[in-house]
C-alpha cells in the first residue's frame, strides 16, 4: 500500500497538482489553515474527512471542496476504510462500569446530546442520530455524511491496532527514512521499500520478543 500511495503522491507533486514538500513543510506547525489547498496553491489533497470543515472554514466561501474516495487499480480492493475519530473505552478496573457505559450510550445515541455535539467530532456512528442531524447540519458537514455513507458501501476493514514498536518505526523509519526521502525526491518509491520493510520488521520483531 505505501509503495503505491507514495508513487501516486509523488506523481501528483511532479505534475503540480499537489504542493511539493518544500512548499508545505510548515503545515504541521502552522495548522490546516496554512495548507496549500486553502491558499489555492494545489488542486487536491489527501485529507481525513473530518478535517474538511476546518479546511473549508479557513478557505472561505469562495472555495468549494469536494470529497472523493481514494483511487484504486481496476478490480482492486478499496483503499478506503472507516475509522472512528474518537474512541470510548471502559477500563477493567473502572469503579463504576455501568455508569461509564451509560455515559457512552448517552453521548453516542441520545438525540439531545447530539444536538449539542452536532457531529463536531465526526459523523455519528448511530444511524438514528445521523438521520436526525442530516437536515440540521451545514452543507459541508452534510457532504461529509454522504461521503462516509458512500465509503461504507465498499470499505476495507479498518487496520488493526498498531503493534508494539510501531511508534519507533513511525518516528525513525517510516517518515524520515522512507516517506520524506521519497517525497523530497531523494529516492524512488521502490528504492526505499525493501529497506523500509527490513528495518520495520527488525524493530517489530525485537519488540515482539520483548513482550513474550
Amino acid at each position: 500500500m505505501w509503495f503505491y500511495l507514495l508513487a501516486r503522491i509523488k506523481s501528483l507533486m511532479d505534475a503540480g497538482a499537489i504542493a511539493r514538500m518544500e512548499e508545505q513543510a510548515d503545515i504541521g506547525a502552522a495548522g490546516l489553515e496554512c495548507s496549500p489547498i486553502v491558499e489555492g496553491d494545489e488542486a487536491i489533497r489527501y485529507q481525513w474527512s473530518n478535517q474538511v470543515v476546518a479546511l473549508t472554514t479557513a478557505a472561505g466561501e469562495n472555495r468549494n471542496f469536494v470529497l472523493h474516495t481514494l483511487p484504486r487499480v481496476e478490480g482492486g480492493q478499496s483503499a478506503n476504510y472507516l475509522k472512528p475519530s474518537m474512541f470510548f473505552s471502559i477500563t477493567a478496573g473502572c469503579p463504576n462500569p455501568e455508569l461509564a457505559a451509560e455515559f457512552i450510550n448517552f453521548a453516542t445515541n441520545d438525540l439531545e446530546a447530539n444536538d449539542i455535539l452536532f457531529a463536531e467530532r465526526g459523523v455519528p456512528i448511530s444511524s438514528e442520530v445521523r438521520e436526525y442531524l442530516a437536515d440540521k447540519v451545514d452543507p459541508v458537514t452534510a457532504q461529509i455524511f454522504d461521503f462516509i455513507a458512500e465509503v461504507g458501501e465498499d470499505a476495507s476493514p479498518v487496520p488493526p491496532p498498531d503493534p508494539a514498536g510501531w511508534s519507533d518505526v513511525n518516528s525513525n523509519v517510516l517518515y524520515p527514512q522512507y516517506i520524506d526521502l521519497v517525497l523530497f525526491g531523494q529516492i524512488a518509491p521502490e528504492e526505499g521499500y525493501d529497506f523500509f520493510l527490513s528495518e520495520s520488521n527488525s524493530i517489530l520483531a525485537q519488540n515482539a520478543s520483548t513482550d513474550e
